[in-house]
Formats: C-alpha cells, structure tokens, sequence
C-alpha cells in the first residue's frame, strides 16, 4: 500500500490546548491514557453517536496534562466505506461536543464557527 501522505500531530500540552476544540489531534488508535481516570470521568459518552473519543480526550485533559509523539505508530486507509466519506455531516455534528467545553480549552468561538460553517456548507452541497 502506498504512503500517499503522514501527518504529525500538535506534540505540547500548550499546542494541543491552543487547537484542541478545532479538530481532535489526538490519535486514538495510539491513545494511552489512565483507565481510572477515564472510568472516573464516567468513559465514553455512547449517547453522543460521533465523537465519542474526542468528547473523553477533552474531559481527560480538563484533568491532566496531553501530549503526542512525533514518532508515527499507525497508518490510517481511507476507503469508500469510510465514516468520513460517506457520512460528512454526521462528522461535523461534533459541535454539541465543542459545546460543552465553551469555558475550558482556548479559542470557543473560532472553532464553534470554523465547524458550523463546515456544517451549513455540508448541508447545501449534500442537502440532508
């Protein structure tokens, strides 16, 4: 299989922090994380239906510090089945999940408005 790219995450807790309601730079494929923590928090939201990795990371981190390797430890094959192809929209419903941290991380607004215009687009070119 050919490598036709390779993207290297935000790596500081800071820079992670700065970005983190933009986009999940957090790979959960790779993910470590303290299992007590995450079952005190309460886990995965299941009722979310998308997001669900992301909505932890961001709870996670209200705790505790983030960090990302340089090094890259997966590869990620995109195929015509996959979520974020055929489903655009019910990826960008994340913003219930931006939501919920408006107070804790940086930069709400920005990001609340980058994913709602991703969002209106989405809905006039695909008309759902």
């Amino acid at each position: 299989m050919e490598e036709l790219s390779r993207k290297i995450n935000l790596s500081t807790d800071k820079d992670i922090r700065t970005r983190f309601l933009f986009k999940n730079p957090i790979t959960h494929s790779t993910v470590m994380y303290r299992k007590d923590l995450a079952v005190e928090l309460g886990g995965y939201d299941v009722t979310l239906g998308v997001g669900e990795d992301y909505d932890l990371m961001l709870k996670m981190g209200l705790r505790g510090k983030i960090y990302n390797f340089k090094d890259v430890f997966t590869k990620y094959r995109v195929h015509d089945g996959s979520i974020c192809l055929t489903d655009k929209l019910k990826s960008l419903k994340v913003l219930y999940v931006i939501k919920k941290y408006k107070g804790s991380y940086p930069n709400y607004y920005s990001a609340f408005l980058k994913r709602w215009v991703k969002l209106f687009i989405g809905k006039l070119i695909f008309k759902r």
